[in-house]
């Protein structure tokens, strides 16, 4: 459980620091700005599928899965959002990266140091 709660947040990171870098495949979207935000959307709902898939993970494990995967698709959804929301957030790529490394840090530390 904590290896894929770590695999998880090790991709959140890696994707991080790939959008900081501009190292992001484009695949078959116009920019790198769309297919980062597809990769960390993917993988968040990698993420919330493991978290209600697996019936062994206790109640506070699954809050913060649920948690680090909504940080993630807030920060990625809301661009496409922004028209609608009167909030007006400067969302670019490397804050969006930035979000995703310190999701990912926050993940590694608790799947280390978490008891069980």
């Amino acid at each position: 459980m904590k290896f894929m709660f770590l695999l998880i947040s090790l991709i959140f990171f890696a994707l991080g620091i790939l959008g900081i870098l501009g190292l992001v495949p484009k695949f078959f979207f116009p920019s790198e700005d769309l297919s980062l935000t597809f990769l960390l959307v993917l993988a968040a709902i990698l993420g919330m599928t493991y978290s209600f898939i697996n019936p062994l993970l206790m109640a506070y494990e699954r809050a913060i899965i649920i948690l680090l995967v909504c940080i993630i698709l807030i920060s990625n959804i809301y661009p496409f959002l922004s028209s609608i929301i009167t909030i007006k957030l400067n969302m670019t790529v490397l804050v969006r990266s930035l979000i995703a490394i310190i999701t990912g840090v926050v993940g590694m530390l608790y799947s280390i140091f978490a008891p069980g």
